[in-house]
């Protein structure tokens, strides 16, 4: 019977890890989708019915891809200002702030 549960435990691990693994391979994804829509400016879209509405449709996915972000626990912080924590954030490199110097 133990066999059983150690087997199971290692399942739910694996589809965790592959849930967590394919969340954060559309994190890029989201990135562009986000500057995407920085990218238009309101009073192009205003004249503009295309643009308009292809503006639309990115803000649609944008706010669907977030809302399955949400659903599997996965959830935006800000790390800015924060103190580096191993658990939440990834380091990536150093630079120097030069307002903090």
């Amino acid at each position: 019977s133990s066999g059983i549960n150690a087997e199971y435990g290692e399942l739910e691990d694996s589809k965790v890890y592959s849930i967590q693994s394919f969340a954060k391979d559309l994190l890029p994804v989201s990135d562009v989708l986000e500057k995407a829509l920085e990218s238009v400016k309101e009073e192009d879209r205003q004249g503009n019915a295309t643009l308009s509405n292809l503006h639309e449709g990115v803000t649609l996915t944008y706010n669907q891809l977030h809302q399955v972000f949400k659903r599997h626990n996965l959830i935006k912080i800000e790390p800015i200002d924060e103190e580096f924590d191993p658990i939440y954030h990834e380091a990536m490199f150093q630079v120097p702030d030069p307002e903090k110097t």
